[in-house]
């Protein structure tokens, strides 16, 4: 019969060692856990983001042959099938440029080979420019590579910073936060200027673990130029 009892006592004893060993193991994981689901959430948030401040971006690489700095490129809009937000570039930065009807109106700084880039994002430059040698293609102007990539604008970070400023819950569902998170961004240019969200330093409570991550991205400038900016997300 004392056998039996102590049988019984064992087992309890034993059932209670494995209950506190899965508690123990419980609480052992949750920080991992809660960490992982958090890095998830970072990551999505920065690919949302990141995702609603692209946009497609078509360049065109074109050679010309002219004895004039201001070249009149006839039908260039149609040859290439482009719109008429555009900007010219050569190696050295951004060239004066102007559409009107299908023409392309451009200085060329001296040089033979220009890139054309043309986006919704950019600002049209409307109307001819005067003195300019009108060239057609094949005759003045050949046209090369016409590509059409999808890129990260300047001006839609800006308008992403408006859009949390303005309207911060439409955009939070939109990027499918959780309903019982927070979050806000900032973006830093290459110049390493700075543009936040209203949020920004209003969010580190003493009781509120804050995860931050910083993504490294290429942007397309108002110049149509490449450059490197820093993406800060965060989260709580």
């Amino acid at each position: 019969m004392k056998n039996k009892k102590g049988s019984q006592v064992e087992v309890v004893i034993s059932f209670v060692i494995f209950i506190m060993f899965l508690f123990f193991i419980y609480l052992m994981t949750q920080p991992a856990l809660k960490s992982e689901r958090k890095d998830s959430s970072l990551e999505n948030l920065a690919n949302g983001l990141v995702e609603r401040a692209s946009g497609n971006l078509t360049s065109v690489s074109v050679s010309i042959t002219a004895t004039q700095d201001c070249v009149h490129l006839i039908n260039f809009l149609t040859a290439t099938e482009i719109g008429n937000h555009v900007i010219t570039r050569s190696e050295s930065g951004m060239l004066s440029s102007r559409v009107s009807g299908q023409s392309l109106f451009s200085d060329r700084a001296g040089v033979s080979f220009l890139k054309v880039y043309e986006s919704g994002e950019f600002a049209q430059g409307a109307g001819a420019m005067s003195g300019c040698q009108s060239l057609t293609q094949g005759s003045g102007y050949n046209l090369g590579l016409i590509k059409t990539e999808k890129k990260i604008f300047e001006t839609k970070v800006a308008t992403l910073i408006n859009d949390y400023n303005t309207d911060y819950d439409a955009l939070k569902d939109e990027l499918e936060i959780p309903q019982e998170n927070d979050f806000d961004f900032s973006f830093t240019y290459k110049n390493g200027t700075q543009i936040l969200t209203q949020n920004r330093g209003k969010t580190t409570l003493s009781n509120v673990n804050i995860y931050s991550r910083n993504v490294p991205i290429i942007y397309t400038s108002k110049t149509a130029a490449t450059e490197s900016g820093l993406l800060n997300v965060k989260m709580w």
